[in-house]
């Protein structure tokens, strides 16, 4: 945890502050859904989409094996587990690029990038 060590004052001998508190872990809801978050990205990024004519007409195709299964679950245990210790949910929000190329209307080709 990094300090800050504070000025001397009336002559005495400077101390050690924390320099901000330390973060607390989620709720139980907020770990949930975070947890979800990433299980749904992981399954996502498992898939593979297709195009189905030249007008951008989209068909997307999700494994349902238990290998995928067994990913699906690894990937939201660590996230769990990361959160539950007090890593920063934050980085998370970074898995919408995965699921940019699911939704279901016309994006832009960029997005298509993380298919």
């Amino acid at each position: 945890m990094p300090v800050i060590l504070s000025q001397r004052v009336n002559g005495h001998h400077p101390t050690l502050e924390p320099a901000s508190p330390p973060l607390r872990p989620p709720g139980v809801i907020a770990l949930s859904l975070w947890t979800l978050w990433a299980a749904l990205a992981a399954w996502m990024s498992l898939g593979t989409i297709g195009f189905a004519s030249s007008h951008g007409a989209r068909i997307g195709l999700l494994p349902a094996s238990s290998g995928a299964l067994a990913l699906v679950i690894g990937a939201a245990g660590v996230v769990a587990w990361l959160l539950r210790a007090g890593a920063p949910p934050a980085p998370l929000a970074l898995l919408a690029l995965v699921a940019l190329p699911w939704l279901p209307f016309q994006v832009p080709a960029a997005f298509l990038i993380w298919s």
